[in-house]
């Protein structure tokens, strides 16, 4: 997979982020009153999911060199990928902070905006040698290529948004 069509992805996924924002302020983002958390907790949860993966890819991207990704993460990380097509809930890793619900929907927009224009440039920085190479170390799989953590972010924004729309 090219950097190319990891950004055409990103850009995908972002833009999908933005809509469902605009939809639940478009809607009042109404009082959640059913078991789990509320629409809006869990756009703050994403938004916290990326912030740390960026903040990671950031410090990580200026390394020489990386280590290769032992098979045994690959094969947790198909399992996470399993997890997610089959929409499987678990409670979120305890290294992430509990989402609130007193950040604006606007202003979680606004960052959505900023991790974006974050990441996309970060995968245009990162050279090519080091895509396939550990740069993250994901709570439930171990060490992640900067591809898989791209790809997460994707999958993990899939399983969040049919939750969101189920309970808007």
């Amino acid at each position: 997979m090219s950097k190319e069509s990891v950004l055409k992805q990103l850009n995908q996924t972002f833009n999908d982020q933005l809509q469902v924002i605009d939809k639940m302020i478009a809607s009042g983002n109404p009082k959640y009153t059913g078991s789990g958390w509320s629409p809006h907790k869990v756009v703050q949860h994403v938004v916290i999911a990326q912030a740390s993966s960026i903040k990671v890819l950031k410090r990580k991207k200026e390394k020489a060199e990386y280590p290769e990704v032992p098979f045994s993460h690959k094969m947790n990380y198909r399992l996470l990928k399993t997890f997610f097509f089959l929409n499987l809930k678990t409670k979120a890793p305890t290294i992430l902070s509990e989402p609130e619900e007193n950040t604006p929907l606007l202003e979680l927009k606004n960052i959505i905006q900023q991790q974006h224009q974050d990441i996309s440039a970060i995968v245009s920085e990162l050279k090519t040698k080091h895509w396939n190479r550990a740069m993250f170390r994901h709570p439930l799989t171990g060490l992640m290529t900067a591809k898989m953590m791209v790809n997460f972010l994707q999958l993990h924004w899939a399983h969040h948004k049919k939750q969101i729309e189920t309970r808007m």
